[in-house]
């Protein structure tokens, strides 16, 4: 509240017309006093004064605001108008007068374009004064009329400057997500060429696995690196509908350590888990609930030292169920914490550089809880001081019954089915058709919507591997 009272006063104190107008008030009324007050409900503070009286008042000097009048103005809404105090049956009593000895008195409301008064203009001088005539009160409320006009065309300029700071901001960290993502992609890209030349070279048996091995490495962070940015996407749409079930969160840490224990293995990491042994059962997606620890551990292995110590606790508030992630990792910088989850803020974008990844982690999070009717929040004592996110989820409503376990089919013979993959992507369908085709499956391909119809027709296939917005026919 002080700085936006601060705020107000410069505002005022900038509006060129406010000096010449108090000099109008003063002249046309013949009053010693004349201000511009900005008036809440515990401050009364001059903004503007011409003070001839003098009452000693300046800009910046304040009130006890339940002893002015003003106050009254901004409660109402209506001006107060005292001629002489001593004649005025409202007044003649009121403590505001003898206190400050004036006998004259006008104040009209400050009132902007969202219905707000702002304050108040008012003038006072300790000799009675004609104030009730058409002519002043039509010019005081004309004149506050032009300060809130001025008042608002400053809230107007500060709205826009600050959007078009977050519009250089977010111009900003949009460059640099573009030029880690083209650094991220290129990366599997390199080894990927160059397995393929040792393929097509004809090295020796060890070689060519060794190719195969990395090609399966680096097309795995290839895929991740699009499941993010396509999971993103869809979440920032709300085109990601969740298929929840009931399941219980130690089930969920359990998949995400397991998925991350080779990042913490690698660096040294030591992994605390704090679960309770009693069941603790919340509505979810399962998949995805895995995907949102995983990436807070992720996050923690990445961005701790090597021998670091990264905890994952799981307990219960009431019907919420909480998960923590806490490191003894970089840290976060306070000014840094409320955007944390935000697209395309990376902290450290160096750091984030060195450890791989376009930084959509957090975001992912955020909105993956959120979905869940949950809330995610990270805290740091600061740079070097690690942090914590914490999860908050809502507790099933019943008791959770653990579903029979699923019985896995005995694996046979592959079944040769008729297939048609239909894809404008024309290396993306041929390459697949010949991976199934090799699996022993009749296989026929088409590129449009419109042949991908026809060949259906002809091909009467058992299963169809169809893509999305197709060229000629969706």
């Amino acid at each position: 509240m002080r700085e936006v009272l601060t705020r107000d006063l410069a505002v005022v104190g900038q509006i060129e017309a406010v000096p010449r107008i108090l000099e109008v008030i003063c002249r046309t009324t013949g009053m010693g006093f004349a201000a511009v007050a900005r008036v809440t409900e515990t401050r009364w503070i001059a903004c503007a004064v011409r003070d001839e009286v003098p009452f000693r008042l300046i800009p910046g000097s304040e009130l006890e605001v339940g002893a002015s009048i003003c106050h009254v103005v901004c409660r109402t809404g209506d001006e107060v108008i005292i001629e002489d105090v001593d004649a005025d049956p409202a007044y003649a009593s009121h403590p505001t007068p003898q206190k400050f000895g004036f006998k004259s008195y006008i104040s009209v409301p400050i009132r902007l374009a969202t219905g707000r008064v702002f304050g108040t203009l008012c003038a006072l001088d300790p000799r009675p004064a004609r104030l009730k005539n058409v002519e002043t009160v039509e010019s005081f409320k004309l004149f506050a009329e032009l300060i809130a006009q001025h008042l608002d065309a400053q809230d107007r300029v500060a709205v826009a400057e600050g959007a078009l700071h977050t519009a250089r901001e977010l111009a900003l960290m949009r460059e640099q997500f573009l030029a880690t993502l083209a650094h991220e992609l290129r990366n599997p890209l390199a080894p990927l060429r160059n397995g393929l030349a040792v393929l097509e070279l004809g090295g020796s048996e060890v070689d060519r696995s060794q190719a195969i091995g990395m090609m399966r490495r680096q097309l795995v962070q290839l895929v991740h690196l699009v499941d993010d940015l396509l999971d993103v996407s869809r979440v920032t749409a709300g085109k990601l509908a969740l298929r929840t079930e009931r399941v219980p969160l130690q089930t969920i840490v359990e998949a995400a350590v397991e998925g991350t224990k080779p990042l913490f293995e690698s660096a040294g990491h030591v992994l605390t888990l704090d679960v309770p042994a009693a069941a603790v059962i919340v509505e979810a997606e399962p998949a995805r609930l895995v995907q949102v620890v995983t990436n807070l551990l992720n996050n923690a292995a990445k961005y701790t030292p090597p021998g670091g110590r990264v905890t994952l606790a799981v307990t219960c508030e009431g019907a919420v169920a909480v998960v923590r992630v806490t490191d003894t990792g970089v840290g976060i910088p306070a000014d840094h914490l409320p955007r944390v989850f935000d697209l395309f803020m990376q902290v450290g974008a160096s750091l984030d550089r060195s450890q791989g990844g376009l930084g959509l982690g957090l975001t992912l999070v955020q909105k993956l809880v959120e979905l869940h009717g949950g809330t995610v929040t990270a805290t740091s004592d600061g740079p070097g001081r690690g942090s914590t996110f914490t999860i908050r989820l809502p507790l099933a409503a019943d008791l959770y019954e653990p579903p029979p376990p699923a019985v896995v089919p005995a694996k046979g013979p592959t079944v040769a089915r008729r297939i048609l993959v239909v894809d404008d992507n024309i290396d993306g369908a041929d390459s697949l058709a010949m991976l199934l085709g090799l699996r022993g499956h009749d296989v026929r391909t088409a590129y449009t919507g419109p042949t991908g119809l026809a060949a259906a027709r002809e091909h009467q296939p058992d299963v169809m591997f169809l893509d999305i917005g197709l060229p000629g026919l969706n």
